[in-house]
């Protein structure tokens, strides 16, 4: 977009929080302002804004084009581990440490609701694309499905045994939930039934992304694992897979982008790499933090990228086409 031209040269500070300038042409912007490690980062489906969620037990809302953070929420009293964005980008779902899961009006800053349910800490959380439902998991086996407008658990899906539900995605349609754990399993949330379990990690999974059509899946084992593989959701089949190294680091964080063409995983290593989601081709290494890559994020249509670190820092990049990238 232009408008990056204009102002990426441009430092913008404010009280506690601050966009760096870069000169890299895909490292766009660096806002720092937490205290504490990034756990979850979220860029609007405009591209125009980014949410925080942080080890400080802040959230922040920065404004991508001025690089201004625009608002700090308090409302958790630990660690914000995830952070939602409704698919009309004015409403904010965020969990905890503290086993709570909040409802927030994105542009005035008010706290909606409060869902109260989990005995333990909320490790994600995901609004369905209609805006519907929310769900939601953490330490224990149990993935709770809310009613946005009342704020009632409308049902629990029990994993059966998962000692930690690390991370969960709606469908396109919001009729299915993806999530991860000790396994990789998509359920019918009205039936409340498991549809498919994934077999093929040998360890947790700790990472899942969704193609924006549903059509593909991908996840990332975490501790001794250290695979992404790329699903058919329809049939369970494996499609591809890469394996790596204790020194390149699992990958904790993935999103597709690029239109669905390209699939991005950010590492324990700080490193962020590119796929080629058709061949499974590796397309690019970058280089992104000092501290492990625990979150990413894109826009609707994928042509722009944030990650969240363990640096305590947030980066906007710009992706590149899968043909520059494989260069």
């Amino acid at each position: 977009m232009r408008r990056f031209a204009i102002t990426i040269s441009l430092a913008v500070a404010t009280t506690g929080c601050n966009a760096l300038s870069t000169p890299d042409q895909d490292h766009l912007r660096t806002f720092s302002g937490h205290s504490d490690s990034v756990c979850s980062v979220a860029l609007s489906p405009n591209g125009k804004q980014i949410v925080s969620g942080g080890a400080d037990g802040k959230i922040k809302f920065w404004e991508v084009e001025s690089g201004q953070c625009l608002r700090t929420l308090d409302g958790h009293t630990e660690w914000v581990q995830s952070v939602a964005l409704s698919a009309d980008g004015r409403f904010l779902a965020s969990g905890g440490r503290d086993a709570l899961v909040k409802l927030w009006h994105l542009e005035s800053g008010e706290q909606r609701k409060t869902f109260v349910g989990h005995s333990e800490l909320v490790k994600s959380v995901a609004y369905s694309p209609d805006g519907r439902l929310l769900a939601s998991c953490g330490r224990g086996s149990s993935i709770m499905i809310w009613d946005v407008a009342s704020g009632e658990c409308l049902k629990t899906l029990d994993s059966g045994g998962f000692f930690t539900a690390s991370a969960v995605k709606f469908s396109a349609d919001s009729k299915r939930v993806l999530f991860a754990g000790d396994a990789l399993q998509l359920w019918d949330v009205e039936a409340g039934e498991c549809l498919l379990t994934f077999e093929g990690h040998s360890d947790s999974i700790g990472t899942i992304a969704m193609s924006g059509d549903g059509t593909l899946i991908a996840s990332g084992g975490s501790y001794t694992d250290r695979t992404i593989r790329l699903w058919d959701p329809e049939t369970g089949d494996c499609l591809w897979k890469k394996a790596f190294t204790e020194r390149e680091g699992s990958a904790w964080s993935l999103v597709f982008v690029s239109e669905g063409n390209i699939l991005v995983s950010g590492h324990h290593s700080g490193a962020i790499r590119y796929w080629d989601v058709k061949s499974g081709k590796h397309l690019r290494t970058i280089n992104a933090h000092s501290g492990a890559v625990s979150s990413l994020s894109a826009d609707i249509k994928g042509r722009y990228l944030v990650s969240g670190g363990w640096d305590n820092s947030i980066k906007l990049w710009k992706v590149s086409s899968g043909e520059a990238a494989g260069q």
